[in-house]
């Protein structure tokens, strides 16, 4: 993000969201159980996803068949 030059005031923005996706996501250490599930003994609503950011395109140029 700060090689993005995103400005401070999104930063809260994007830690949550981590947050909120790494608490509803499998953990290997947990068996490959989600967390909420767990705590809460219900499984989470995968509904309230959006996406975070903004579709990327690369600028390929003529020499270069793809992206790697």
């Amino acid at each position: 993000m700060k090689h993005a030059s995103l400005p401070l005031k999104f930063w809260d923005y994007a830690f949550t969201t981590i947050e909120f996706q790494i608490n509803r996501l499998p953990s290997s250490s947990l068996n490959f159980d989600v967390p909420r599930t767990i705590l809460f003994k219900h499984s989470p609503d995968y509904t309230v996803l959006k996406t975070f950011g903004c579709a990327c395109f690369p600028s390929l140029r003529p020499y270069n068949r793809h992206k790697l």
